[in-house]
This record gives C-alpha cells, sequence and structure tokens, in this order.
C-alpha cells in the first residue's frame, strides 16, 4: 500500500459553531434563570430608589413642618429687656458750639421666660438718641440665653455729638437747658436685634430661621450735680417688637 504525502495547500476543514438549540431543556433553564435573575437585581433597585425617595420626602416636610413652627410660633412669653441702671459721669452742653459731651454707664437685663426655646442673639444693635437725634451706635457682642435665664449687658456711651435744629426750627439747646431746669435727661436706647430660637426634640437641636426686633427704651436720667436730690433713676421696662 503506498501512502500519499500530505499536501499543505489542501484545505483544511474546521466544524462551524453550533447553534444553540432552543428547544434544548437545559438551555432554555440557564436562559430563564438570567432572566429570573436580571428582574430580582431590578425589582430590588426600584424597591432601594423608592424607599430613599421616601425618607427623603419624610425629611424634607419634616423640615418644612419644623421650620414654619419655630418661624412663626407665637411666643408664650415675649423676651423681656430692662434697664437696670444709667450712671452719667458727664452731659453737658457747650455754651459756645452746641456740641453735648456724654458719658453714661448703661446696665440692662436681658431675660428668656419661655420654658422650651433657647435665644440666640447674634446680632445686637445700639443705638442712643437724644430728642430725634443720634448720640452712638453701639454693637454689642451676641450671645446664646437659655431657658427661664438672664444676661446682664453693659453699655459704654461717651463722646460728643453737635446739636442741630430741629425741622420745625427747635433748637435742641431748649430741650437741653429745659431739662436742666427740672433735673432730668430724657434719651432713648434703641435695640435692633437679629435673633433665631433654639428648641430641642428628642436629643437634635433645632434652630429658627432669623428674624429681627426691635427694642425701645424710654429713659430719665437724673442730673449729675443733683446728688443729694431725691431724684432716683427708676429701673426702666423695655418696650419689645417683633418686625
Amino acid at each position: 500500500m503506498t501512502v500519499l504525502p500530505e499536501n499543505d495547500d489542501q484545505p483544511k476543514y474546521h466544524p462551524l459553531p453550533q447553534k444553540p438549540d432552543d428547544h434544548d431543556p437545559k438551555q432554555q433553564l440557564k436562559t430563564g434563570d438570567r432572566k429570573k435573575q436580571q428582574r430580582t437585581i431590578e425589582c430590588w433597585e426600584w424597591v432601594f430608589i423608592s424607599v430613599m425617595i421616601f425618607v427623603i420626602l419624610v425629611l424634607v416636610l419634616f423640615y418644612i413642618t419644623l421650620m414654619t413652627y419655630l418661624s412663626f410660633i407665637d411666643f408664650s412669653n415675649d423676651p423681656e429687656f430692662h434697664v437696670d441702671d444709667v450712671t452719667p459721669t458727664q452731659f453737658e452742653l457747650s455754651p459756645t458750639n452746641n456740641t453735648l459731651y456724654y458719658n453714661l454707664d448703661v446696665n440692662m437685663t436681658f431675660r428668656n421666660p419661655n420654658n422650651k426655646f433657647g435665644i440666640h442673639y447674634d446680632k445686637i444693635r445700639a443705638n442712643v438718641m437724644y430728642h430725634g437725634q443720634r448720640l452712638m451706635t453701639k454693637h454689642v457682642q451676641g450671645f446664646y440665653l437659655g431657658h427661664k435665664m438672664n444676661n446682664n449687658v453693659n453699655l459704654s456711651v461717651k463722646g460728643q455729638q453737635l446739636l442741630v435744629l430741629l425741622e420745625n426750627g427747635v433748637d435742641e439747646k431748649e430741650f437741653y437747658e429745659s431739662e436742666s431746669r427740672n433735673g432730668v435727661y430724657e434719651i432713648d436706647l434703641k435695640l435692633r436685634i437679629k435673633m433665631r430660637l433654639t428648641t430641642t426634640l428628642s436629643w437634635e437641636f433645632f434652630n429658627s430661621r432669623h428674624f429681627n426686633s426691635r427694642v425701645v427704651c424710654h429713659l430719665k436720667i437724673p442730673l449729675i450735680s443733683s446728688q443729694d436730690s431725691k431724684v432716683e433713676f427708676e429701673r426702666t421696662h423695655c418696650v419689645y417688637k417683633q418686625w
């Protein structure tokens, strides 16, 4: 028998890949398992997304409700402000140039009468007025005032101010001379306050939005030269207004 040598030039035949038989039970089982697994993953993804959306909506609604409650709440008791004492070291009008020289020490009390809310006094601006004319503006350092607590605030008001004619033509000097004869000077202390409320729910602290308030104190200060008289400074209650 003669064996013919192999010819490398002869074409080689490779078996074609078999097409999966859709009717093969094993193949059908694998395809079904993959689809079922994919549907399960998609289902859990939608469940997770839905839960997260629900949680976020609940937190947003809770925050809005709380902020609305804190922002528009009507104080059961308004914050209280008193001027306890005013010590005038100097309050003199120059007879030559209508310049008022003043040096006053003002002692105030801030009180929070509420049981459920603390108060943050973030910004306090004090204007000292003499018959409508501003003598000085002082900025007081802010502080926190807890439930049923008091805080003393001291203001040192020192400087000079030129008194001018009012719109009706009345000279401030006339007011000064009249009050000098009566032994009492009338001065207004006006506070502009930026504040917010703080309350505690469970273990969390919540702050309200900032809101502005105004405090007006009408003060009657005895003359410096009348120390031996019966005129004494009376503790003054200040008027509080929210705006």
